[in-house]
């Protein structure tokens, strides 16, 4: 959409009240299939010598002043269409004590198109009237005045309707200036829609989204309850545990009550970091990587012990921790088992922790880990054969 910022030009004076969209562009001609064509039908069955727009004055002229109420009647947007491409830019109404200078439908079409609309008062209204059709006028959006004759006269719009005109965004995009918080909100949306069960396990899908390339959303923690709101005077303290965490259950470190996979059960693997080694338990299929290590205390887990999860490509890939008491370092590797990131997963949160590109192995431990072992970016995952993704 173009943009709107200063525009000069002249002036076609029509300051007609209650000029329905049926005379700006006759429902008959409502039937074409293009979005071109428009401008020369504009005001078609009125037009004529004795019309405001026929006068030689009123030729060139880029600025439409109307009256009251212009452009009431049906929603058709191809009303707005038919004077932008009769070379109108802005269109000038009055705005009454009884009755606003454009009908709302009308305004918010003109909004989505990139078609200014001025609002003036009674006063002003008629000064830019009475200086009559083939007039130069200067409208500034960012100042928010219509300067003619030596004059200047203020206007107001809507922040929102005067950032879009300014930027030449319409209404996709308007959104995709907010694609960040939105894509945020669809990582949370669907961690939280796709959490159900009993031990609340996810089961995410590929959704094709406004945007390319959204993040394959992938739980390392789980789902019951998320952490009791902050109280005051909490800032600064550790997680609260939950109260509603299982207990463990006989046969010692590792077994849960709400667990499906417990720890001693689990195939485990050596890996490498960097050259440094751990004993790691293999999470290579969907349902061991919803798991993770939820409801797994600190005190369960050696400083070298790990977790690995593989999947079946190289993907975006964003883990959470709710429901898991162990904070952790998340590592994501490349699929040429090169460190990526390291993400600081905090216990309970349900904040994603994302990779900074397509990881097809991550890699989990006590939090502080990597940096006590100095492993950086670019370190080499080494890693046996039976660490593949089999789901």
């Amino acid at each position: 959409m173009r943009p709107f910022t200063v525009h000069t030009g002249t002036i076609a004076v029509y300051a007609a009240d209650n000029v329905d969209t049926d005379r700006i562009i006759p429902a008959r001609f409502l039937t074409m299939v293009t979005k071109s064509g428009y401008g020369e039908l504009l005001f078609k069955d009125v037009r004529g010598p004795e019309f405001p727009l026929d006068q030689p004055a009123a030729a060139g002229a880029s600025v439409l002043v109307a009256g009251s109420n212009f452009g009431c009647g049906s929603s058709r947007e191809h009303a707005v269409w038919a004077i932008q491409q009769a070379g109108f830019r802005a269109v000038i109404g009055r705005r009454d004590p009884s009755s606003e200078g454009f009908s709302d439908i009308f305004r918010q079409n003109a909004a989505n198109c990139g078609l200014l609309l001025v609002e003036l008062d009674p006063a002003q209204h008629a000064e830019v009237v009475s200086a009559g059709s083939g007039v130069e006028v200067t409208i500034d959006l960012p100042k928010q005045v219509v300067r003619v004759g030596g004059k200047e006269l203020h206007f107001d719009i809507r922040p929102a309707v005067k950032d879009a005109l300014v930027k030449g965004l319409d209404l996709i995009g308007t959104t995709l200036e907010n694609e960040a918080a939105i894509e945020a909100y669809e990582m949370r949306d669907r961690l939280s829609r796709s959490a159900g069960g009993a031990r609340g396990s996810r089961r995410t899908s590929r959704t094709q989204k406004l945007w390319l390339g959204m993040a394959l959303i992938v739980a390392a923690g789980c789902s019951a309850k998320a952490p009791p709101p902050a109280k005051e005077g909490d800032a600064g303290k550790p997680p609260v545990k939950q109260a509603s965490m299982p207990s463990r259950v006989k046969g010692g470190p590792g077994y849960h009550s709400e667990r499906l996979f417990q720890l001693p059960q689990l195939a485990t693997v050596d890996i490498r970091v960097g050259g440094h080694k751990f004993k790691a338990w293999l999470m290579n299929d969907f349902k061991k990587r919803e798991e993770g290590f939820m409801f797994i205390e600190p005190d369960e887990v050696k400083a070298d012990q790990a977790m690995i999860f593989a999947f079946l490509s190289p993907e975006p890939q964003s883990f959470w921790m709710r429901d898991c008491p162990m904070a952790l370092d998340i590592a994501f590797f490349g699929p040429d088992k090169r460190l990526l990131n390291v993400g600081y997963g905090q216990p309970f949160s349900e904040a994603g922790v994302p990779s900074s590109g397509p990881a097809q192995y991550v890699v989990e431990v006590k939090a502080g880990t990597f940096k006590r072992l100095r492993i950086k970016p670019g370190a080499k995952l080494e890693t046996p054969a039976s660490v593949r993704a089999v789901e």
